[in-house]
């Protein structure tokens, strides 16, 4: 015992009479000390991420999101641990060193728990998108996930910002006169970028009110714009037309210009124009009749729309020229119904089928589809028959 006791006391004024011997003995501590529990705390979330995972699909993404930023916080315990016991150490003044040290900390802290949350987000972003991804081949509609993801984010910044403020003890009232000064920088730059700012603002009220999202095929009302699109972005959205070239459109255009969607339409409008003879005046109703049976019985018709089989209302184009129901070589009619599917390739031939059998009803009703006629009335021949004989016999005049 009393050779422990010797030890002991040896160790002591070792201890003692050695502070560099501290020094190490101590960072040593708690650099082993805070490594353990740094290891301990890893592998319990990695733990808890394997039991999660495919039950608890955010828990899973929580711990994984937390898991490199809280490395970097347990190891920012231990600098903010030993720097100041070193300080101490070298003889320097701790408290003018102290307010910096725990500013500087609570700054890196705000920081890291920024990342942690933007790991976050970021992790249910691609969760969200791999879930809801359709595999029937279709376009993905991720303007919602998008959205919300774009708030997060935003959320995030701010957060960071406004806590680095505090944490760095910067008042915010002290910005007010820093914004004062800017002012007019700022209004001259606000001036010089209002394009930008009307495009990206455009791009929010696209995400809010969804007029359209990726996948739909979509036009301006003038025309100018037409295609499916392919990207939404915060201030272009991306649009491909039939001939397969890219179009990127500024966001304030659909803020300015009427957006026809065709892809969110519920039906699409079959709307022909067929003329009959005028020879076949007397079938005219019963061609119609038959045509009208004809599209009640067919599956692809949608029953619940209103289809019109009649001689056509008011003027429309039957060619080269603008004529109503009874136009210069035939009679006019119309078909107007709705077929039950929107798909722009099925839809035409469904047309197509229609209008043939529509054909084929006007054949067998005996009569037949007009085409453009012209009649010419000559007069008739003069003949020898006609002139009186004595104009025939009587002999020129002399000097005629």
């Amino acid at each position: 015992m009393n050779e422990f006791e010797n030890a002991l006391r040896i160790l002591a004024d070792f201890h003692q009479h050695h502070p560099w011997f501290r020094a190490v003995l101590t960072l040593g501590l708690t650099v082993v000390g805070v490594g353990v529990v740094n290891f301990g705390v890893r592998f319990g979330l990695r733990r808890l991420g394997t039991r999660f995972k495919g039950r608890r699909p955010f828990l899973q993404i929580t711990a994984d999101a937390i898991d490199r930023p809280l490395n970097l916080i347990t190891w920012l315990l231990v600098a903010w641990l030993v720097v100041p016991f070193a300080i101490g150490e070298a003889g320097s003044d701790l408290s003018a060193y102290l307010p910096v040290l725990n500013n500087g900390a609570a700054a890196v802290s705000v920081l890291l728990m920024s990342w942690a949350l933007w790991r976050v987000a970021a992790g249910t972003r691609l969760y969200l998108l791999a879930k809801y991804s359709r595999t029937d081949g279709g376009y993905n509609d991720f303007s919602v996930i998008e959205t919300g993801n774009l708030a997060a984010r935003a959320s995030i910044v701010l957060f960071a910002v406004f806590s680095l403020l505090g944490a760095l003890g910067i008042p915010l009232r002290s910005l007010t006169a820093v914004g004062v000064v800017g002012g007019f920088g700022a209004y001259a730059l606000t001036m010089a970028n209002q394009i930008l700012i009307s495009n990206i603002f455009a791009g929010f009220a696209i995400y809010l009110d969804r007029p359209f999202a990726v996948g739909d095929w979509i036009s301006t009302k003038d025309g100018a714009v037409t295609g499916t699109v392919t990207k939404i972005g915060l201030r272009l959205t991306t649009i491909v037309g039939f001939d397969k070239r890219p179009i990127y459109v500024p966001n304030s255009v659909f803020n300015e210009n009427a957006t026809v969607n065709p892809s969110r339409m519920s039906n699409r409008r079959i709307l022909q124009y067929v003329g009959l003879r005028y020879d076949d005046l007397h079938r005219v109703g019963g061609t119609l009749q038959a045509i009208r049976s004809y599209l009640e019985g067919h599956q692809e018709i949608d029953q619940d729309k209103l289809t019109l089989v009649n001689l056509v209302n008011g003027s429309t184009d039957m060619g080269s020229a603008v004529e109503g129901c009874f136009g210069a070589s035939s009679i006019n009619f119309m078909v107007y119904t709705f077929t039950k599917t929107t798909n722009w390739v099925r839809f035409q031939n469904i047309q197509d089928e229609v209008m043939l059998n529509i054909a084929r009803i006007v054949e067998e009703q005996g009569a037949e589809i007009a085409f453009s006629t012209i009649t010419l009335e000559a007069p008739k021949p003069l003949t020898l028959a006609a002139v009186p004989p004595a104009v025939l016999l009587e002999p020129p005049k002399s000097g005629a």
